[in-house]
């Protein structure tokens, strides 16, 4: 029995991938897009996430601007507009601020939100976010915002659906990367070179399919009675390329690996 012990404890110990020769031998083994998406060449004081976004991954998105908000919601309804769910920015990650990425349009030959083979996140795609304690989905409509419910380019910004209805188009987001250094919108028109979306590497914007706004975190603040001092994140039409309506993905868990693959919950980037 205690040879067991040892043994397990042992096991259950994660390898260091940066200096163990067996783990590089496990790496060589696994499939040359899960391989490169595990390399890692962070520094000793930072954590360490997944590279590649694919569906089924469970993400957290933080707004580009100094300080940066985390996209969070909770299990509250707004008190006016629309009296959906709220959705805020959070200064800081919990698990309230974890969404998970799924395909805009489930069809018939992949129904489930974690893929049977692994699809790639990439620019102009069009996806949902489904709030993982709650589980609703990101949403916007032609709804005034509570801070300024006479501007008509400011959308409130819910998380909608229920446990026996899965949302409306309104819940369709699509995937914009951004040139960090010009702010410019990288259009390809090639689908075959649209570029995969990165954790920490890529910056991006939300447009939302039906109202053509923008995901944008403000600078007005909800009231902390009901809104726990939140930055309010809205949908602006014509909004313009700057930190507020920029995010970029800071955590990036799955659970769902390739059958060929050892390691089914590792936490690397190639960053």
């Amino acid at each position: 029995m205690a040879i067991f012990q040892i043994h397990f404890v042992h096991q259950t110990q994660e390898p260091d991938y940066r200096n163990s020769v067996q783990a590089e031998i496990d790496l060589s083994l696994l499939i040359p897009d899960m391989r490169y998406a595990l390399k890692a060449k962070y520094p000793e004081d930072r954590e360490e996430i997944w590279r590649d976004i694919v569906y089924g991954s469970v993400v957290q998105l933080q707004s580009r601007q100094y300080p940066g908000v985390y996209l969070h919601s909770f299990n509250q309804m707004n008190p006016g507009g629309s009296r959906q769910q709220q959705v805020g920015g959070y200064a800081y990650p919990d698990l309230n601020t974890h969404w998970i990425v799924i395909r805009a349009d489930l069809d018939e030959d992949e129904p489930q939100e974690i893929p049977s083979r692994i699809q790639y996140l990439k620019n102009g795609d069009y996806l949902r976010f489904r709030h993982v304690p709650t589980r609703r989905c990101l949403h916007s409509h032609n709804w005034r915002t509570y801070t300024d419910p006479n501007n008509k380019q400011m959308n409130e910004v819910t998380a909608y659906g229920q446990f026996d209805f899965d949302g409306d188009a309104n819940d369709w987001w699509m995937v914009e990367t951004v040139d960090p250094s010009t702010r410019k919108t990288i259009v390809t028109v090639d689908e075959q070179d649209r570029e995969p979306v990165r954790a920490l590497e890529t910056s991006f914007r939300l447009r939302h399919v039906e109202l053509g706004c923008y995901l944008t975190a403000s600078d007005s603040v909800l009231p902390e009675t009901w809104g726990q001092g939140r930055n309010e994140i809205i949908c602006r039409t014509e909004a313009s390329v700057t930190p507020k309506s920029i995010w970029r993905i800071t955590m990036n868990d799955h659970d769902y690996c390739n059958a060929r693959a050892v390691m089914c919950n590792g936490k690397r980037t190639d960053i």
